[in-house]
């Protein structure tokens, strides 16, 4: 009877061992879910430290404090979304082709130009950040020592300058491993940091002064660990082609220039709630609607790993012209991510009122609506998460710059129709209004552009 059941237990393992290697199939699949695997393992750690961060910013700020921090954060955003001509999209795409291609030197040239770049911007973006905290308090009704701050913070532009761009090229070497630890450093050494500062009663200003710090640091050693990994491909910096770190193919500006619009564009409506919720009511339904993000936006986050993992790969099949490993790719990526997010609904929903009330305390228990809506908007973005990667990987960058704008503009009337009547829920509702209009742009053009493959191929 006993063997009859070890028999048993064994033939049903190595049956799902065997149907799961036949659905994986491809090495790139395999390969995305072991990516997946790093930055999903990193995100359970930066999650929990997350959820006790915030914790601890909730009980030491208040609503209030914590609603002036968001409006800091937001408009730091802000401002680094209008100047902000990142090249961390470009340095993947071009570096991964001109590699694929056997142009080494290019291809530094390429890293060269992105990281030059997004330092240049970084000190433009300060500037406007000095310039518009003589407007800041006056605009949301704060303080004069709220100028101050914002200045302060606004520093984390310079200090996160080459942190996307060495994110990028980590992930483009397959050192998925080497965010892993990083991210995981990150968040427990900030969690110590402001633990330390509640502990002796400090307050907005310490907690500012100690992210910049922190976010520098993180960003140096991404940048040494970057540059080391693309020796590894034969990609050094000294070996560029020569002449000023500006000039590169024109494909590259045309691509920059159509994911500005398009990242500046999408990353508005993260912000844009909490500018329009501090404009028109107050820092305290601010720091409700702050409480709701900090719950959900690691669950958000999930979406920006898969992006992260599936972007390199969608990037080398479609330069090597493997079309129809790409499709599979694409279809099994989109199962996966479609049962994930029902999942997550099914399982924190229920539980929501006794994170929030655990997480935050009483004081924000206004934030279980708006963090229910921010759930759904969650899953949505996972949901969608092999879409969104697929355009821009492939060089296709302009409809999903149209999908960002109508997303912009859907957004702005929605929040000056939802917030003066619902508060934070209004601007939580118009966020879900917005991912479904820039699906409704992009989801055709990605079944035409598959099908359309599909024809190619055949």
């Amino acid at each position: 009877m006993r063997t009859s059941r070890s028999f048993s237990i064994t033939d049903i393992y190595g049956r799902t061992r065997e149907k799961l290697s036949r659905f994986l199939g491809t090495t790139h699949v395999a390969r995305m879910v072991k990516n997946t695997g790093w930055l999903g393992a990193a995100m359970l750690v930066t999650m929990a430290a997350g959820m006790a961060k915030s914790g601890l910013l909730a009980r030491l700020l208040g609503t209030e404090g914590l609603g002036i921090y968001g409006l800091i954060i937001s408009t730091t955003a802000m401002f680094s979304l209008i100047f902000g001509f990142t090249s961390a999209e470009a340095a993947i795409t071009f570096t991964s082709k001109y590699i694929e291609n056997g142009r080494i030197s290019k291809a530094s040239q390429i890293v060269r130009y992105c990281l030059w770049l997004d330092l240049s911007i970084s000190l433009l973006t300060f500037f406007a950040v000095m310039i518009g905290s003589n407007f800041f308090s006056n605009f949301f009704h704060l303080s004069e020592d709220s100028n101050r701050i914002l200045v302060i913070y606004g520093l984390i532009v310079i200090c996160d300058a080459p942190y996307w761009v060495s994110v990028s090229l980590l992930h483009l070497c397959d050192r998925f491993n080497y965010d892993f630890y990083i991210k995981i450093m990150r968040s427990l050494l900030s969690l110590a940091v402001i633990g330390t500062i509640y502990i002796y009663c400090g307050g907005l200003l310490a907690v500012v002064i100690a992210e910049v710090v922190i976010s520098g640091m993180v960003s140096v050693i991404m940048l040494i660990l970057a540059l080391r990994s693309l020796h590894s491909k034969g990609v050094y910096l000294r070996k560029a082609e020569k002449g000023p770190w500006w000039r590169v193919p024109a494909e590259v500006w045309r691509f920059q220039i159509h994911s500005y619009f398009r990242a500046s564009l999408k990353g508005a409506h993260r912000h844009l709630g909490a500018l329009v919720l501090g404009h028109l009511t107050t820092p305290s339904e601010v720091g409700l609607y702050h409480a709701a993000r900090r719950i959900t936006d690691p669950i958000r986050n999930i979406s920006g790993i898969f992006l992260q993992s599936l972007f390199p790969i969608y990037g080398k099949l479609w330069f090597s012209e493997k079309h129809a490993e790409l499709k599979i790719l694409f279809k099994k990526s989109a199962l996966i991510f479609s049962l994930l997010a029902i999942g997550l609904i099914i399982a924190i929903a229920p539980i929501m009122r006794f994170i929030m009330l655990k997480v935050f305390g009483a004081p924000f228990i206004g934030s279980v609506a708006p963090a229910l809506i921010l759930l759904v908007c969650a899953a949505l973005l996972i949901l969608t998460a092999p879409l969104n990667a697929l355009l821009p990987a492939c060089g296709e960058s302009r409809v999903p710059m149209l999908a960002a704008a109508c997303m912009l503009v859907t957004q702005i009337i929605c929040l000056y129709v939802l917030v003066p009547r619902y508060g934070s829920s209004g601007a939580a509702l118009s966020f879900l209004i917005v991912l479904l209009a820039g699906n409704a742009v992009t989801v055709p053009k990605v079944i035409s552009f598959i099908k359309r493959e599909k024809t190619t191929n055949s």
